[in-house]
């Protein structure tokens, strides 16, 4: 590995993980209402998905509550119902021979509603990264696809 690899592996690293020992692990530790599916390829690029959830409080102001790093294949998450959160999936690429490393956001405004299930498809392939949320209640086909809202959009409650 040539130095510029290293030190781009190393900003990699630094990316997902933070600085002041790394933002702190989501204690998903509700019943699992959300599954996502991950499925990065990053042909010669080097590439990682993290997961970061928020609570949003009455006057939009985010509150940090952990992050779960994604890695190919399926992961359960409880995340609270009946709650406004910030999803935040980011996507990091980068370390190869003549790549900076780059960190895309994907986020959104959600709520979890009570007696529903989410399924997330969180991809990326070789330049192109995807996010779907979808919403069903338990124990029924089909469902509908979740929009995207930006936290911009976020409306203070009284």
């Amino acid at each position: 590995m040539n130095i510029r690899a290293s030190v781009a592996a190393a900003v990699l690293a630094i990316v997902l993980t933070g600085c002041a020992g790394g933002p702190r692990t989501f204690p998903n530790s509700l019943p699992k209402n959300l599954n996502v599916t991950t499925n990065v390829d990053g042909g010669s690029i080097k590439a990682e998905v993290a997961f970061d959830i928020h609570r949003v409080n009455a006057r939009c102001i985010t509150d940090y509550e952990g992050r779960i790093n994604l890695e190919n294949g399926s992961t359960d998450v409880g995340l609270p119902v009946d709650e406004p959160l910030y999803l935040e999936f980011i996507f990091v690429t980068g370390g190869g021979f003549t790549s900076s490393v780059r960190a895309t956001r994907h986020g959104t405004l959600f709520t979890a509603r009570s007696g529903y299930y989410y399924r997330a498809q969180v991809s990326y392939n070789k330049g192109i990264y995807a996010v779907e949320i979808r919403e069903t209640r338990r124990g029924v086909a089909g469902g509908r696809v979740v929009e995207r809202v930006p936290l911009s959009t976020c409306k203070a409650r009284a």
